[in-house]
């Protein structure tokens, strides 16, 4: 293992040759993003002829093509040969960096959707902050940089973080940062051009002074979301948003430090071959638990219409034993380790497809 001198900063490892690794440290530009071949025995400078970049130097990889990286720099800048060539495929004229600020107003992160290659978002620092989206971000450069078009915020403020869902493009969360009172979670669907503020009770539960960093939504859940704060990591899902009792974001922090995780350096990961999730803090280590578990250990069904998600810790049994038991709308089943369907006495289990019927194992803790 070899030393790179400066803060480090982003890291991505090649998902189809776990050999390769990027890494990056401040002010990309001149010798500070790296390829890493053969486990590090070699290391190549891949930005010597870059512009320089803010102090952040963030890249995202391509979800189909693990050679093709994107970097926020003073633009959006291209690879599709893992470094060896770079192209710019973005040209949004910044009002603050050519008129008063070129060194801090510029790109801050890069966002690649994990469900579609072509769609990639872009965090702007500029005045106002900003927010851009393409649809074709593998398509030719000249193309690309005439694709982009602007997502409007709904605060004028910084965003610390964007999660793209695993299966649509066009929704993501995203976080604020900063210590104002509210606004600080928040939903989007492109579909209709929509924000939803999904902040809640988080400044109640955790004080007015909650600053949010980190967010990352759990696949195979009913859109369980974690969020990384200056008070610890906080957790809810659609059902708890919608309940009109109870708390709708949960602390999650047994274990954990007392440590402020809402710096830009914290971030939250989830690895689905443990189960478990990860939390990265700025100066005490890295930390993993369990994901959060259903309050249901079992659930079963008989004999009536079922819809929604439902979900259990252990098993899900589905009994026609009286009469047909049929999906009445959109319909998933999460189990830790069992779903039983059952027909007996002539009678039917018939999940007709609404807008989807999903019935999947997915452990909490296993």
């Amino acid at each position: 293992i070899q030393e790179l001198w400066g803060d480090g900063q982003n890291t991505k490892i090649d998902y189809k040759d776990d050999k390769t690794m990027y890494v990056s440290h401040q002010v990309c530009g001149s010798e500070n993003m790296y390829r890493l071949d053969d486990q590090g025995a070699t290391i190549n400078s891949i930005s010597p002829n870059l512009p320089i970049s803010t102090w952040e130097t963030q890249f995202d990889m391509n979800v189909s093509n693990p050679h093709i990286l994107f970097l926020a720099n003073q633009d959006v800048w291209r690879t599709m040969d893992k470094g060896v060539s770079w192209q710019q495929v973005s040209n949004f004229s910044l009002v603050q960096f050519h008129l008063t600020d070129p060194v801090n107003y510029r790109l801050w992160r890069v966002y690649s959707a994990p469900s579609n290659p072509d769609y990639l978002y872009c965090h702007v620092l500029d005045n106002p902050t900003r927010l851009f989206k393409t649809t074709i971000a593998t398509s030719t450069p000249a193309n690309v940089i005439t694709s982009w078009t602007e997502i409007t915020l709904p605060a004028n403020r910084w965003p610390s973080d964007i999660k793209i869902d695993d299966e649509d493009p066009e929704i993501f969360w995203l976080t604020f940062g900063g210590f104002n009172s509210t606004q600080k979670i928040w939903k989007y669907n492109g579909h209709t051009n929509q924000w939803t503020d999904i902040t809640a009770d988080i400044v109640s539960v955790v004080g007015a002074d909650v600053s949010v960093g980190s967010i990352v939504k759990e696949k195979g859940s009913d859109d369980g979301l974690y969020v990384q704060t200056n008070a610890g990591v906080y957790y809810t899902n659609n059902a708890f948003l919608a309940s009109t009792t109870g708390t709708k974001w949960q602390p999650f922090n047994q274990g954990l430090p007392n440590v402020d995780m809402s710096y830009i350096f914290s971030s939250l990961e989830i690895n689905y071959t443990s189960n478990k999730i990860r939390a990265a803090t700025f100066g005490r280590g890295l930390w993993e638990s369990s994901l959060f578990c259903p309050a249901n250990t079992d659930l079963t069904f008989s004999n009536t219409p079922i819809s929604g998600f439902q979900e259990a810790k252990n098993n899900i049994y589905v009994t026609a034993s009286v009469n047909n038991i049929a999906n009445s709308g959109n319909l998933a089943l999460r189990a830790g380790n069992l779903i039983d369907v059952t027909a007996t006495n002539s009678h039917n289990v018939d999940f007709t497809p609404a807008t989807y019927t999903h019935l999947f194992i997915h452990g909490c803790d296993h």
